[in-house]
């Protein structure tokens, strides 16, 4: 089945496989994860942590913000130069985490990147 969409939403819930056209080229053709390290567009680790702290500093990332006096803060990293579970040891090593997500790029930032580069 072909499916032909500007909807991100639609992309990341039905596509394993995804095609990019830029002006008639393919300039992409593979998986959506693999588009996003194409683009290679940081990911955020975001630790909540147990109660007010000063901007964590992290040599394999880069502090980005907190929220609640720095019980909650983003680092971001880029997966070509490092891991998740490297800078979440970074992060660990300084302070105790009681919880965690990882955002991954959004795939609007992701193609709008990907067409800035053709």
């Amino acid at each position: 089945m072909l499916l032909t969409t500007h909807d991100m939403s639609d992309i990341e819930r039905l596509c394993e496989r995804v095609l990019v056209v830029d002006q008639g080229k393919l300039v992409y053709d593979g998986t959506l994860s693999g588009l996003a390290e194409r683009v290679a567009l940081q990911r955020v680790l975001v630790v909540d942590l147990p109660g007010p702290h000063e901007p964590l500093a992290v040599g394999s990332g880069r502090y980005v913000s907190s929220e609640l006096g720095g019980q909650r803060q983003r680092i971001a990293f880029s997966p070509g130069q490092t891991t998740a579970a490297r800078v979440l040891a970074e992060v660990s090593a300084q302070v105790d985490v009681l919880d965690l997500t990882l955002e991954e790029p959004a795939i609007e930032d992701i193609v709008r990147t990907l067409y800035s580069r053709t």
